[in-house]
């Protein structure tokens, strides 16, 4: 019979190195696998999840309204009368609104006026109350064939939306504001009756 060499160093060697080699292997898998990882965080970014509907929805872009600023001046009567007639209608609801109540009165022109030798087309009506308007920007423009407070029925008018309970109030704010007391003064409005007792004028 053959005698079984026993097993030296050599084989505790060859196992040794197999079981090192076999850790080697899954460290550096382990190292390829976080490399990858941290090249998708620090490059090329991951999809990620998905943001909720809100945050992916295209802002909404608000156009403010557009506005139309009117000339102080118009190159014909036609087109003064037309801006006329379109502010009068404008206005209007504001204007029923003070009805009942007294307010100053700061302009009353009627086309073919004459006041210290000028003559009043509608050029000049509208120039006229767009100047009332500058320093009043509140300021409204009425016909006055709308209204009983009036005998004459074709008269453009501006007021000014300030509302007092009597004629003597609404006068003291004409004094308040420096205008002579030919161009302002207490009215009523009324859209029945007469036009007595409708106006104060300032003394």
């Amino acid at each position: 019979m053959r005698a079984v060499r026993p097993r030296g160093p050599s084989w505790a060697l060859t196992g040794g190195l197999a079981t090192v080699v076999a850790v080697l292997v899954v460290i550096v898998f382990a190292l390829a696998a976080q490399d990858g990882s941290t090249r998708n965080t620090a490059g090329t970014p991951s999809a990620g999840p998905t943001p909720p509907a809100w945050q992916t929805t295209a802002p909404v872009t608000t156009v403010p309204p557009t506005t139309t600023t009117q000339p102080d001046v118009f190159t014909s009567d036609a087109l003064a009368r037309q801006a006329l007639d379109q502010r009068v209608a404008r206005d209007r609801a504001s204007v029923n609104a003070l009805v009942g109540v007294w307010i100053p009165q700061l302009s009353s022109k009627k086309y073919g006026l004459v006041v210290n030798s000028a003559t009043f087309g509608y050029q000049e009506i509208w120039a006229d109350y767009r100047a009332v308007q500058r320093r009043y920007p509140e300021a409204l423009l009425l016909w006055s064939g709308e209204f009983a407070s009036y005998d004459g029925k074709d008269f453009w008018v501006t007021v000014v939306p300030r509302t007092f309970s009597e004629g003597a109030e609404a006068n003291s704010w004409c004094d308040a504001q420096g205008i002579g007391k030919d161009d302002c003064y207490a009215k009523k409005l009324l859209l029945t009756g007469t036009s007595a007792g409708t106006t104060v004028l300032r003394k």
